[in-house]
């Protein structure tokens, strides 16, 4: 797994103190109908990160366009998106407009833009473009390390890795809502619902993004997430607190609406009524992850509610449930609408993700965990770190064996020839974990790509249990 990151990069060319700067940047929300908020009554919320020189603000948070940023503030700003570790794309957003392009390591794309030397000078300072063409040239096994080269060189350091799901301790939050606007956000339900309850489970909640976290034995990490949708998804969502007064079975009988007719003009009828315009409707949804300090980022993402219920009922699946449980949406001016669909996720969140908060107690726990899901070469790199990987895995081949022969008895297991016993089916699972055990083995044993995974997740380590214990 690569890292994926995207930020952007305030120039302050004027050498603005925080308090000037921050004043400007309040100033621009005011302009847009927002005023200060708190975290609890925020309806966005951006977070502020200064190098040392106050040379550059790095600055988080939802929805920011950075060419509009760049118009707004009179200010160049730098849009970075880094890409799975494969390659990095910086763009460079002048005030009046104008934008010029910069790769990073290879991209996906044939077509490579030729940057304008001179639009980058105001950046590089005393730097000669020669320098730039040289981090572009370099080889590098993660995007990330040429990245971090070329934020030294314009002066952002390790700031132009910042990513908004683990924020530096330096970093400065502000928060806005609708001017003129005492209502219930988004934010604050989720800290209304799941505050209390979570935190009596040990979680807590992070700073600037609606996930709680919580720690086991120094590796392990929980998280629960809920995260906006930014647009809204071709099949109508659910809003729960109209599920009692509608009927709702011919929609959620239909395996797929889209291409159905019948279905179609029932949900244009369902669309007039309800309005489902993503101007008034807000999709979101709700995500438990077993992930460990080991991460690049381990405070995002995860399983859903439908991923659990699939699991655990693999030959019982009942879709008229599982579209139940497939997202969730409030309508925008409704505090009601709000607070039941929250309801509704916390609910589940109990029935699917609380039951394995007991069950999950160390590293191997974990491991267990990720692997009934089927990410086992997913995550690879916990095997190494466990050491022992080849006692792990046979303890998980005999109890996977055990799971197979039942399902292999109620003829739920595919055959690959006819008349084939169940010794035929653990041999193929025999060669598979074979395989699996020498690809580890071939990765521990090349000193130079095993000691350098081995270097990047102590870092990592190092990061997130700092990042945690600031909480």
């Amino acid at each position: 797994m690569g890292r994926s990151l995207t930020n952007n990069h305030i120039l302050n060319a004027d050498r603005l103190t925080k308090a000037q700067f921050k004043k400007a940047f309040t100033d621009m929300m005011k302009s847009k109908g927002y005023t200060k908020a708190t975290e609890d009554d925020a309806a966005v919320s951006y977070s502020l990160v200064f190098t040392k020189d106050r040379k550059w603000v790095t600055v988080t948070g939802e929805d920011i366009n950075a060419a509009e940023l760049a118009k707004s503030l009179s200010m160049q700003v730098l849009s970075v998106e880094l890409v799975d570790s494969d390659f990095a794309e910086i763009k460079l957003h002048s005030k009046d407009g104008a934008e010029d392009t910069l790769m990073l390591g290879e991209s996906y794309s044939d077509e490579y833009p030729e940057p304008n030397p001179d639009a980058w000078e105001s950046v590089l300072g005393e730097n000669s473009w020669s320098k730039v063409k040289e981090i572009q040239s370099s080889d590098c096994t993660f995007a990330e390390d040429i990245l971090a080269d070329f934020g030294q060189l314009v002066g952002l350091g390790e700031n132009i890795l910042t990513d908004g799901e683990e924020l530096p301790e330096s970093a400065e939050m502000l928060y806005f809502k609708k001017a003129k606007e005492k209502k219930l956000t988004f934010n604050s339900a989720f800290v209304k619902v799941y505050g209390e309850y979570f935190e009596s489970l040990g979680f807590k909640k992070m700073k600037g993004n609606n996930t709680y976290v919580k720690l086991i034995d120094n590796e392990v990490v929980l998280t629960l997430s809920c995260y906006k949708f930014k647009d809204i998804e071709v099949r109508p969502p659910i809003d729960p607190s109209y599920i009692q007064t509608h009927d709702m079975n011919k929609f959620m009988a239909a395996p797929n609406p889209i291409i159905d007719k019948d279905i179609q003009q029932f949900l244009q009828q369902f669309h007039l009524k309800f309005s489902f315009d993503e101007k008034l409707l807000q999709q979101f949804e709700v995500r438990f992850r077993v992930a460990t300090v080991y991460d690049d980022n381990p405070f995002c993402g995860g399983d859903s509610f439908v991923d659990i219920y699939k699991y655990t009922n693999k030959n019982n699946i009942d879709l008229n449930y599982r579209l139940k449980i497939w997202n969730f949406s409030y309508l925008k001016e409704s505090e009601e609408s709000l607070l039941a669909s929250m309801m509704y996720t916390f609910d589940l969140s109990k029935t699917y993700f609380v039951p394995y908060f007991d069950k999950i107690n160390s590293f191997e726990d974990a491991i267990n965990y990720n692997c009934d899901f089927g990410f086992k070469r997913l995550y690879k790199d916990w095997f190494l770190i466990a050491g022992d990987y080849r006692s792990i895995l046979e303890k998980r081949f005999q109890r996977e064996v055990e799971i197979e022969k039942i399902n292999f008895e109620k003829g739920l297991v595919k055959i690959q020839n006819p008349g084939e016993s169940f010794d035929d089916v653990k041999k193929r699972m025999r060669v598979a974990l074979d395989q699996f055990i020498e690809y580890l083995d071939n990765i521990k044993n090349d000193s130079k790509q095993y000691s350098e995974l081995m270097n990047k997740m102590e870092e990592n380590r190092k990061r997130n249990i700092e990042l945690l214990a600031g909480l």
